[in-house]
C-alpha cells in the first residue's frame, strides 16, 4: 500500500500517544504531590498502570467477541477505574500548579493586611498617647498660672514652686514625645513596606491575571472558577487519550484488513473444522476414490491406432476354390456337421 494510505493512520497513532504521554505525565506528577510521602513508588506504580491502561484498551478493542464477558466486564471495569485515577492526578497536578502561581500573590496579600492591621494598631496609640500628652500639659499650665501673683517677695517662693512644678509634668511629656515620634517613624516604614508590597503584587497579579477576569466575568471567586476550569479538563483529557487509542486500532485494522481476523477467532475456525471432521468420519461413508487414469493411452475400442498401420491377412492359395467352382463356407471344427 501507498504511503498515502498510512499518513493518516500513523498521524492518528502518534497524536493518541502524544495525549496519553501527557496525560500520564500529569497524573503521575499529580499523585506524587498528592502522596508525597512515598514519591517514587508512587511514580513507579502509576507509571506501569498508564501502561496497561493503554494495553487494555487496545486489547478490548481488538477481541471484544472472543474474550469471556467475565473477562470483558473485569477489564471495563478496570479500564474505568484507571482513567478515574489518572483524572485524579490531573486534577492535583493542575490544582497544584494553581496555587504556586498564586501561593506569592497570596503571601503578599497577607503581608499588606498585617501591615495595614499594624498601621491602624499604632494609630490608635499615636492618639491615646497624645491625648495624655495634651492633658499633662494642660495641668502642668493649669499649675504655673495659679502661681503668677503680683507680690514681689513672693516672687521667689512661687519661682521654686513653679520649678518643681515642671519637674513632675515635664518628664512624662517628654516620654509621651518620645513614643508619638516611635510611632510616626515606624508608621513611615510601614508605609514604605506596604507601597512595596502593592507594586510586587500588581507584578504577580500579571501571572494571574487571565483568571482574574474570568472570575469577573462570571462574578465568581477565583477558586471556584479554577476548580471548574481543571473538571472540565479532567473530563476530555484522558477520555479522548482512551478514544484516540481506540480510533488507532480501528484505523490499523481497516488498513490491514488480512490482519482483522483476530487469533482466537482463527483458533475458533480451526476447532470448527476439526469437530467437522470428526463428524463426517464418524458418521458419513466415504467412497474410494478411483485411480487415476491417464487420458493420453485412452483410445476408442472400434478405432485403430493412429500410430500401428492397419495390417490385412491375405488368403492362402490352397484354401482358395477351384475355379468355375463356387467358394465353400467352412464351418468351424467346434460345430458339428449335418447331413441333409
Amino acid at each position: 500500500m501507498h504511503i498515502k494510505g498510512k499518513t493518516f493512520p500513523i498521524l492518528l497513532g502518534l497524536s493518541a500517544l502524544f495525549v496519553e504521554a501527557c496525560a500520564a505525565f500529569f497524573s503521575v506528577y499529580g499523585l506524587s504531590k498528592l502522596f508525597s510521602g512515598a514519591t517514587m513508588a508512587v511514580i513507579i506504580m502509576a507509571t506501569s498502570l498508564e501502561t496497561a491502561k493503554v494495553i487494555t484498551a487496545s486489547f478490548l478493542y481488538r477481541h471484544w467477541k472472543t474474550i469471556h464477558w467475565t473477562m470483558k466486564s473485569y477489564m471495563t471495569f478496570g479500564l474505568l477505574v484507571l482513567i478515574t485515577i489518572t483524572s485524579m492526578g490531573i486534577y492535583g497536578f493542575l490544582s497544584n500548579a494553581f496555587q504556586s502561581s498564586t501561593l506569592g500573590l497570596e503571601k503578599q496579600s497577607a503581608q499588606v493586611s498585617l501591615y495595614e492591621e499594624e498601621v491602624t494598631r499604632l494609630t490608635k496609640d499615636k492618639e491615646t498617647l497624645q491625648v495624655e500628652k495634651r492633658e499633662l500639659q494642660t495641668n502642668l499650665n493649669a499649675e504655673l498660672k495659679s502661681f503668677a501673683v503680683q507680690d514681689t517677695a513672693r516672687r521667689y517662693v512661687d519661682a521654686s514652686y513653679r520649678a518643681r512644678a515642671i519637674r513632675r509634668y515635664q518628664p512624662e511629656i517628654d516620654a509621651k514625645e518620645r513614643q508619638i515620634q516611635a510611632i510616626n517613624t515606624r508608621l513611615e516604614e510601614l508605609s514604605t513596606k506596604i507601597s512595596d508590597t502593592k507594586v510586587r503584587m500588581i507584578d504577580t497579579g500579571a501571572d494571574v491575571g487571565p483568571i482574574i477576569f474570568v472570575a469577573r466575568l462570571f462574578n465568581a471567586p477565583i477558586e471556584r472558577v479554577v476548580q471548574y476550569l481543571i473538571f472540565v479538563f479532567i473530563f476530555v483529557f484522558d477520555p479522548l487519550a482512551v478514544v484516540l487509542i481506540l480510533a488507532t486500532n480501528k484505523a490499523w485494522i481497516e488498513l490491514h484488513p488480512l490482519t482483522q481476523q483476530s487469533i482466537g477467532e482463527k483458533v475458533a475456525e480451526k476447532r470448527q473444522h476439526k469437530l467437522k471432521d470428526k463428524v463426517t468420519r464418524l458418521f458419513v461413508k466415504t467412497v474410494p476414490e478411483a485411480p487415476d487414469v491417464k487420458t493420453e493411452n485412452l483410445t476408442e475400442p472400434n478405432e485403430p491406432s493412429k500410430t500401428e498401420p492397419i495390417k490385412v491377412d491375405k488368403p492362402n492359395k490352397r484354401d482358395e476354390p477351384p475355379s468355375g467352382m463356387p467358394p465353400t463356407l467352412d464351418a468351424p471344427s467346434s460345430m458339428p456337421r449335418t447331413i441333409g
